[in-house]
């Protein structure tokens, strides 16, 4: 009886051993096998797989899930350090003719073409990235096939778009054209380049001044701003002249006034000015 039971163990490790490796496909995926000698025929749709266990040799059959739903690609042109995650030094902001550096993102949403041809054909030529939680799954995303399609390009096009417009205001008046503008350029890229994409929409957002661009120019505006006040003041004097006489014993009342609330009980005031008396007092009592 018990060399039956050490006959009959290896039997059942072995059944344990070849088992089901069986792996899901979400809703919102499609997937493909990818045997050790090559791609399955067939493309799965949601629902599950058997990929089977390794085989004598440790070679082992993948599931590789490709995105199907509709995703949006945010492009975005950053100054250096900005996003953290990437700790990236380059400064990738857009510039107008001027020189002035754009904080800019654009948003590009995509999804899977519908026919089978097309889907076979990302398939085999993007790399799919390794899932970390499982080493039997592999992943396509939209926006995988974007970058290896479309991005540079893209990317280059808008650079290119921006720095047709002469300075960030121009942007700011013209802000619908230039979003039709990086519209009609995406749909263009999608077509020539034969993106395996169905292209959805293409947005601007999010358009930024340098914040030491746009402090300055605030500083500008407000110093223009105080001299245009200035010669105002300076031309309606030079027409009225008893203006100016009329500011002055405004001043000397104020003057009197401090006087008084500081408890001064007189005060004289010399005025030195030749246009007229070659001198006045003006006096306020204390209560």
């Amino acid at each position: 009886m018990r060399t039956k039971l050490f006959l009959l163990l290896p039997a059942i490790w072995l059944c344990g051993c070849t088992g089901p490796a069986v792996r899901s496909i979400p809703a919102g995926y499609t997937g493909k096998v990818l045997t050790p000698t090559g791609w399955e025929q067939s493309t799965l749709s949601a629902g599950q797989v058997d990929l089977r266990s390794p085989d004598g040799n440790g070679n082992f059959s993948v599931l590789v899930l490709l995105e199907a739903t509709s995703t949006t690609v945010k492009e975005q042109f950053l100054e250096a350090n900005a996003d953290a995650a990437k700790q990236d030094n380059t400064d990738h902001r857009v510039t107008t003719k001027d020189g002035a550096p754009l904080s800019v993102d654009v948003y590009i949403r995509a999804m899977l073409p519908d026919d089978e041809s097309t889907r076979d054909r990302i398939f085999t030529l993007v790399t799919p990235a390794p899932d970390p939680q499982d080493e039997r799954i592999r992943r396509i995303s939209i926006q995988n096939i974007y970058e290896r399609f479309a991005q540079m390009k893209i990317r280059n096009n808008i650079r290119m778009i921006f720095a047709g417009y002469p300075t960030y205001k121009d942007i700011a008046a013209n802000f619908g054209q230039v979003n039709e503008q990086i519209s009609t350029m995406v749909i263009r890229t999608f077509n020539d380049d034969h993106v395996p994409l169905k292209l959805q929409d293409v947005q601007l957002s999010n358009v930024k001044q340098d914040p030491a661009v746009f402090k300055a120019q605030n500083d500008l505006a407000a110093a223009e701003a105080q001299a245009d006040a200035i010669a105002k003041i300076g031309e309606a004097i030079r027409r009225n002249p008893e203006y100016r006489e009329y500011m002055k014993w405004q001043s000397l009342k104020e003057i009197a006034a401090t006087g008084t609330q500081k408890g001064t009980n007189t005060l004289i005031v010399v005025d030195g000015d030749t246009s007229g008396s070659w001198a006045q007092a003006a006096y306020a009592r204390g209560k």
